[in-house]
């Protein structure tokens, strides 16, 4: 019996306590306040870039047009910084097409460039917020606290190794998870050979038995800089490796790291997903001969986004009549109409629980 689990954001937000998008803005905070603590002044100064945006970005166009059409009146709350995708789809669609143009004054002409086709900034500013925006999804996103007796079960339910991962979350828990189980490993276990790829630990010099297949990318890829490849970061800001003892050598670090973070191993979430490696297009390949394999599917913790309309492609693509689907998520009667739609089947199990209570009640 093989099994496709398709892991959402709300299934880390479970078993590790990661934010959802539309809390991503908050958890910067927190993150800019822990930065500060650590003396990490760069990182301080990018938040405070990223605030003073969308701030922007909320006085342009909610606060000022609201007191146009409605004089003396005052916004005392909104949702505006809930909408994560939105603010980084707007930054995306203006840093797309540049604005080329001539003008001319007292007969005296000159060419204007590096402009933003709906907002009043540059390109290149709108591109320095995207990166500050990669770093503090980064920093949000790295650490986190398992809820291991959460994962134990979830690895005694639905585990296997005829198991196969489909992921749309950038985070490491999952791919942690599973080689701290012997089960994965980084050389082979994404779906693709990393480029320059380091020396491996004999000890681990062995192939996946499960794959994981990251559609959105990871925090620990990174773009190679002379190839339109992928290849692997391996630690955090100090000492620690991701995989440890996965390499030869690991060497400690000199000085703790209090820099940015590539944030191109990962596709920005935004509403214009573009695919900038090889290694993507395989990777959605995989993902497709797997679903089709597969004999059971299981979404967890995944909405369907609108913004994930190429996953609406993948999905429609495959033909769901002889499978097994399932749907947890403590609100998956929301998202029945749309998982209807895509599966086009009147028998999927929407399971309206947390995942530790599912889990709990097998």
């Amino acid at each position: 019996m093989k099994r496709a689990l398709i892991l959402g954001a709300g299934f880390s937000k479970a078993v590790a306590g990661l934010p959802v998008t539309k809390e991503m803005f908050s958890v910067f905070e927190k993150v800019r306040n822990e930065q500060k603590l650590l003396g990490n002044k760069n990182r301080v100064k990018w938040h405070n870039e990223i605030d003073v945006f969308i701030n922007r970005l909320l006085y342009e166009f909610l606060i000022e047009p609201n007191s146009r059409a409605d004089k003396n009146s005052t916004i005392l709350s909104s949702n505006y910084f809930e909408d994560f995708e939105g603010i980084c789809s707007f930054i995306d669609l203006n840093i797309a097409f540049e604005i080329q143009a001539r003008s001319e004054k007292n007969g005296v002409k000159a060419h204007l460039s590096g402009k933003p086709k709906f907002f009043n900034d540059t390109t290149a500013n709108l591109t320095m917020i995207r990166s500050y925006i990669g770093t503090y999804l980064f920093l949000s996103l790295i650490n986190y606290n398992l809820k291991n007796e959460l994962m134990e079960k979830l690895f005694s339910s639905l585990i296997s190794e005829t198991t196969a991962f489909i992921s749309f979350n950038y985070d490491l828990v999952m791919d942690q998870f599973l080689f701290k189980k012997g089960l994965w490993n980084p050389r082979d276990g994404y779906g693709f050979t990393p480029r320059n790829l380091p020396q491996i630990n004999p000890l681990h010099n062995t192939y996946s038995k499960i794959l994981l297949l990251k559609l959105h990318g990871s925090l620990n890829w990174k773009k190679t800089l002379l190839t339109n490849g992928i290849e692997l970061t391996w630690r955090y800001d100090d000492d620690r490796y991701f995989f440890p003892s996965y390499l030869l050598n690991e060497p400690p670090r000199l000085w703790k790291y209090q820099g940015g973070h590539n944030s191109g191993g990962f596709i920005f979430p935004s509403w214009i997903k573009t695919f900038n490696h090889e290694e993507m297009y395989s990777i959605w390949q995989k993902a497709f001969n797997i679903l089709v394999d597969s004999d059971e599917i299981y979404f967890l913790g995944y909405s369907l986004p609108d913004a994930d309309a190429a996953v609406f492609s993948l999905l429609n693509s495959v033909d769901f009549s002889q499978k097994v689907i399932v749907v947890i998520d403590p609100k998956a009667n929301e998202y029945k109409k749309k998982y209807s739609a895509i599966t086009k089947l009147k028998n999927v199990t929407f399971v309206e629980q947390n995942l530790e209570n599912y889990l709990n009640n097998l």
